[in-house]
């Protein structure tokens, strides 16, 4: 499970900690989990949140700063939980989130697509929007899905208006949490007629970049998603260009992991003998 963490590690001084708020997916939490396994790290804060992009990180930010609002079903396609804001709730944890973001030292950032899925403003998780389609053995929702992926409106006319019709309320397994969450299907047909998928051009993602840099007002380390001399992935190749140009300008950090993963071997880092370009070995963390 994928978590927004708050981690501290002691200084090297040895005169206090530093406080590093950690916003990604499993590939950044790994890199943190193994520091708190070896002793190096200690977790003071953690809640449910799967961010790729910018925008994601932002949205969470500042949910759990009460300034984004996020109905249940919402929730859902964002995370793998309910993560609070709505009644009934108990609202302890984020509360906790809220003061403890106040007072970390730096963010660290994964930036690993450029592709946003947005509902209602909500930027959606590539993963919860599967385990929908994934559900529907109609296939209904497959087919919708990768016409919006191609940026063609389901009936294929790309000037259409949608008016797509679910029939049925829709129980929704989220992968590997063993929790089910059950869709009307007025919420299935809101969400296959309202949400679009856009891919952001280099002084977008600039300009998001600046713009998060004034909201979160500290240091940032942007991590981007590892690439490998042996296996091209362009959208990859280029979020590392425009960070690496972006430095200077801006005025940010980064952590690029690609480097250690060549020099451990890809083999040895990745999952599946390096097959698997999404996750890292346990040996190599």
């Amino acid at each position: 499970m994928v978590k927004m963490y708050i981690v501290e590690i002691e200084e090297v001084s040895g005169n206090g900690v530093f406080s590093i708020a950690v916003f990604g997916t499993c590939r950044v939490r790994d890199f943190w989990s193994s520091c708190v396994d070896a002793g190096l790290a200690n977790v003071t804060y953690s809640v449910t949140g799967f961010t790729q992009t910018i925008q994601q990180a932002s949205q969470l930010f500042q949910y759990i700063n009460g300034h984004h609002v996020m109905p249940p079903p919402v929730q859902m396609l964002c995370y793998d939980r309910f993560i609070g804001g709505f009644p009934g709730y108990d609202e302890d944890q984020i509360m906790l989130g809220r003061e403890q973001l106040e007072s970390v030292d730096m963010f660290a950032i994964e930036i690993s697509t450029k592709k946003e899925f947005v509902f209602e403003d909500n930027s959606l998780s590539i993963d919860r929007l599967m385990d929908l389609i994934k559900s529907d053995n109609s296939g209904q929702l497959l087919d919708w899905f990768s016409n919006l992926s191609r940026g063609t409106p389901v009936d294929g006319k790309e000037d259409s208006v949608l008016d797509v019709k679910f029939s049925k309320d829709l129980q929704v397994e989220i992968t590997g949490t063993g929790k089910h969450y059950t869709y009307q299907k007025e919420i299935v047909n809101d969400i296959m007629n309202n949400t679009v998928m856009f891919s952001r051009a280099e002084d977008e993602v600039r300009e998001q970049l600046f713009s998060i840099k004034n909201e979160f007002l500290k240091p940032i380390i942007a991590i981007p998603a590892p690439t490998f001399s042996e296996r091209k992935i362009l959208e990859r190749e280029q979020i590392v260009s425009i960070l690496e140009n972006s430095v200077e300008d801006i005025g940010f950090n980064i952590f690029n992991p690609s480097k250690i993963i060549s020099e451990f071997g890809v083999e040895n880092s990745m999952v599946g003998g390096g097959t698997n370009v999404n996750h890292y070995e346990s040996e190599f963390l």
